[in-house]
């Protein structure tokens, strides 16, 4: 399934796009406080499940088929998981465009939430307007518990 969302048309991943997603995260990992995720098992699991259940989405250049922006999502605990837009990609309307997808295909009127960045992380500054210019709200700084995330707190978005 494919839905044009202004002027970016998103793409659900399958496993048949598993090598360029990986390839797409190493080229932006660093923004990930440098963790490996490409090589991380966990997040190679999430991104494999989310692939199963149709909720890894992307946008690729039309010409080369390469992913300049992707993002997980969970329908049942209504969240997003993971996003990311390349660098020289940014600001043009592709992360726009994938949250504006997992926005049609779920269910109207539910709460939403996001954990991005502390705006002051480098990419914390873009991470927050970008978020609210969606109608996400910023609500508490919480520590993340996951092992390979430890010691790097993150800010909780709400929409809804």
């Amino acid at each position: 399934m494919a839905a044009r969302t202004e002027s970016w048309e998103v793409k659900v991943a399958s496993a048949k796009d598993w090598e360029r997603w990986m390839a797409f995260v190493s080229t932006v990992q660093e923004e990930f406080h440098g963790i490996d995720l490409s090589g991380d098992a966990k997040y190679r699991a999430v991104i494999e499940k989310n692939m199963k259940r149709s909720t890894a989405i992307y946008v690729e250049d039309d010409a080369t088929h390469e992913i300049l922006g992707a993002m997980t999502y969970s329908p049942h605990s209504l969240h997003v998981g993971w996003l990311a837009v390349g660098p020289g990609h940014r600001r043009k309307g592709i992360g726009t465009a994938l949250v504006r997808y997992m926005f049609a295909v779920l269910p109207k009127n539910v709460s939403l939430s996001v954990k991005t960045f502390l705006e002051t992380d480098r990419p914390g500054k873009a991470a927050h307007a970008f978020y609210k210019s969606l109608g996400f709200t910023p609500r508490e700084i919480l520590e993340d518990s996951n092992m390979e995330n430890a010691g790097h707190p993150f800010h909780l978005f709400v929409k809804g």
